[in-house]
């Protein structure tokens, strides 16, 4: 029985990639097997149609951050019997904590760069906003002294609700941080306290 062996290049180990492809394998009804290698490549066996297999290497081939794959090598192996399912080869337990610590790190700190983003966007449109509609009414306020100070007042309010969003964000960054380095403390903690039973399972 055949089946189609591919080997992955890239930064594609500990960034959460034998999950996308076996997402990837599941939308498409493909059955098989992936696991990391040793050389920091990635294995994958698939079971399937042309057309699915096509496709399969065409969403597997991840270029967003964290995940970049570089190149992608096929070629047709020989298999003893064909796949029920698509599975993911765990290795050693130790090293599989490892890499979901790493993974939970990683999209911490994307969720952070996307926070940060977005509280600069919004204070950035807060700003143009701001002094398009001031510019508007300076326009007019030789006209009259009572829609300058009514107007005057209007902004000073919405400074103030605009300060107190932007105190708002920095915060929720704030804590984003602090919850990143908690993370990355507690993993240690936990990889550190896995490492020590096992070895004295192993001096056992």
């Amino acid at each position: 029985m055949w089946a189609i062996e591919l080997i992955v290049e890239g930064n594609v180990q500990r960034v959460g990639y034998r999950n996308f492809v076996s997402q990837a394998a599941f939308d498409l009804g493909m059955n098989g097997s992936i696991e990391n290698r040793p050389d920091g490549r990635v294995k994958i066996i698939v079971q399937g149609k042309e057309k699915q297999l096509n496709e399969f290497i065409k969403r597997i081939r991840i270029k967003e951050w964290p995940v970049a794959v570089r190149t992608i090598k096929k070629k047709e192996i020989e298999i003893r019997e064909k796949f029920n399912e698509f599975k993911i080869i765990r290795g050693p337990a130790q090293n599989e904590l490892s890499e979901r610590a790493d993974e939970a790190v990683i999209y911490m700190q994307k969720m952070y760069i996307e926070m940060k983003s977005f509280r600069n966007e919004t204070k950035s449109s807060s700003s143009d906003l701001l002094s398009e509609t001031r510019g508007g009414f300076s326009k007019n306020i030789s006209e009259t002294r009572l829609l300058r100070k009514d107007t005057n007042q209007n902004f000073n309010k919405m400074d103030g609700k605009y300060d107190k969003m932007s105190t708002k964000m920095d915060n929720v960054a704030d804590t984003l941080k602090q919850t990143n380095k908690t993370l990355k403390e507690e993993f240690g903690k936990l990889s550190g306290a896995l490492i020590n039973l096992a070895s004295k399972s192993v001096r056992n």
